[in-house]
């Protein structure tokens, strides 16, 4: 089975090849992904279709295009004018590799589920395709472990003789020499043997972006090394291709001394959300993979600072956003950083997706959140886990021009914020509803995200219980909030 170059003729001698001006190439980019055959093969009842829809699903929550095409399935329409003798058998598998040559040609990644029990067969498969753009997986499963588990009924009917030439029983399957992936059934389960696939696929497959930095039209790897002198390996899912757009992700927008440290680690405990820091203006400051890295001893913050500096697109989505297997993804986004230029690009990115959600954080204390600023600035303790962390900060006098400053700069901050987000989905919460309902608000929140409602933990507390106790101007400073048309809390 060879393919038509251009111009070359087919059978039909008035039948050429026409030449587009759109290309795999074209297609490729604008799906953000590179094109190529996942052909898994097996015997019947090795779990080939159980693991190439929960495949599909998984590169799916990429934000990846695919298509699944199941063998039962193509006989259904494409196929539906075959037999099963030997002849139809082989032309059942040509046809569906013809077709998922042309849905590569459009850009997508394509999953096969076919027996297709030669190996000529699926070598003429792999030549339709150009070099690394077909991957064969071999479900693999001892001949008595799949007639044992006979989900259709098809081996009893062979050992009856009501199916002749059935494979593995009168018909030979010829199992793949040198598969790209191995995956035995019999000792993995369905889920293990997708996070394989998986595996390999984000160490070898190709892929329009990858985490590395092009340098003089060369590619150079990630900077750092192992604690043993190793280079880094990147975890797998972040070497899959990019996110590109997901209807799965949130940020924390938020002005500092809000609870945006309580709110993300709440998040981050739950078991199908991936919540980062703040990771925009500390790039080191992953969770997920990455974050596995440095604790296996990978010396991963440098790189992750240049890919930060040099791809900032790719950073947002391979980093910001890769859901490293979880179904939701978020991050803080400070409004203090929001409105900097050199935050720009990320700023646009962010405006530009109108699928990420925004979660509208703020004090509803003014003043208490100044006197926390000023508290942390004096001690230096941002956020405490324990009681006797809890700092003791010197009672000091407000200066009044630098509050009433603070206080309508934070007016113009959220404001901004608003306009910018003005076409995304958002929820506003409160610091104090944070403290004060937590169990309540954490519930809307999780609702807004579209996640099962789960028990959520913080180890992060209050740094300050009463932060009036610190002002010893307090009524000075009420009557210069209250000038402001701005109510505090007695």
């Amino acid at each position: 089975m060879i393919d038509h170059e251009p111009g070359e003729q087919t059978s039909s001698a008035n039948v050429s090849w026409q030449q587009t001006r759109v290309g795999k190439a074209e297609r490729a980019r604008n799906l953000d992904q590179w094109p190529m055959i996942l052909w898994l093969t097996g015997l019947s009842g090795a779990g080939k279709s159980t693991i190439a829809d929960r495949l599909e699903q998984e590169i799916q929550s990429f934000g990846k295009h695919t298509h699944l095409l199941d063998g039962d399935n193509l006989r259904h329409g494409l196929n539906s004018n075959l037999g099963f003798s030997l002849e139809d058998r082989m032309e059942n598998v040509r046809r569906a590799a013809e077709t998922a040559k042309l849905m590569v040609d459009a850009g997508l990644i394509v999953i096969v589920a076919l027996i297709s029990p030669l190996r000529s067969q699926r070598d003429a498969a792999r030549a339709l395709v150009a070099e690394r753009e077909f991957i064969e997986i071999f479900v693999d499963a001892p001949l008595e472990v799949c007639e044992a588990r006979d989900p259709k009924g098809l081996y009893a009917m062979a050992r009856r003789g009501e199916i002749p030439d059935f494979t593995g029983i009168d018909s030979p399957y010829e199992a793949p020499l040198e598969p790209e992936v191995r995956v035995d059934t019999s000792e993995l389960s369905v889920k293990e043997a997708v996070a394989r696939i998986l595996d390999w696929l984000g160490k070898h497959a190709p892929r329009l972006e990858s985490p590395a930095s092009e340098v003089g039209g060369a590619i150079a790897e990630p900077a750092g090394t192992h604690a043993d002198g190793k280079e880094p390996e990147l975890p797998a899912r972040a070497g899959l291709p990019l996110a590109g757009k997901r209807n799965d992700k949130f940020i924390i927008s938020n002005t500092a001394r809000c609870g945006s440290s309580m709110l993300s680690t709440l998040l981050d405990s739950h078991p199908r959300v991936l919540c980062h820091g703040e990771i925009l203006a500390a790039p080191h400051e992953s969770a997920g993979p990455y974050h596995a890295l440095r604790k296996q001893g990978t010396a991963i913050d440098d790189w992750l600072r240049s890919y930060h500096g040099q791809r900032p697109e790719a950073f947002l989505y391979d980093v910001g956003f890769n859901p490293a297997g979880n179904q939701c993804v978020g991050f803080k986004f400070k409004l203090e950083e929001l409105l900097l230029p050199e935050y720009r690009v990320f700023r646009d990115l962010i405006v530009a997706d109108r699928d990420i959600r925004i979660l509208h954080l703020r004090r509803a204390n003014i003043l208490d959140q100044y006197i926390s600023l000023q508290a942390t600035k004096q001690t230096g303790v941002f956020s405490i886990r324990f009681s006797r962390q809890r700092p003791k900060p010197r009672p000091f006098k407000v200066d009044i021009p630098d509050l009433l400053a603070y206080v309508r700069e934070d007016r113009r901050r959220h404001e901004a914020a608003r306009e910018l987000y003005r076409d995304h989905r958002g929820i506003d919460l409160t610091y104090e509803e944070l403290c004060q309902s937590q169990s309540t608000t954490l519930a809307r929140v999780q609702d807004f995200l579209e996640v099962p409602r789960a028990e959520l933990a913080t180890m992060m507390i209050k740094v300050l219980d009463k932060n009036t106790d610190l002002v010893r101007n307090l009524d000075e400073v009420r009557e210069a909030l209250a000038a402001e048309n701005i109510e505090i809390e007695a």
